[in-house]
């Protein structure tokens, strides 16, 4: 039996010093339903540049309640 019983969206830059982006892979792999969503950048890209990810999120979210 799953521990998350809700998709999962995960996102991973593909240049990333901190979290190695075979780690996004690996999680994805890992948690049933869940989806990989690869961006251009870093770990702080998430902070720096939020807007470049939110149609992202908003489109997993909208998708999540249907």
């Amino acid at each position: 039996m799953p521990l998350l019983r809700r998709s999962a969206l995960v996102l991973a830059g593909d240049d990333d010093p901190l979290i190695p982006l075979v780690n996004g892979h690996i999680m994805n792999r890992l948690i049933a339903g869940s989806e990989l969503h690869v961006y251009r950048g870093g770990h702080l890209d998430l902070i720096a540049d939020p807007h470049r990810l939110t149609p992202v999120i908003e489109r997993f979210l909208r998708a999540d309640a249907r």
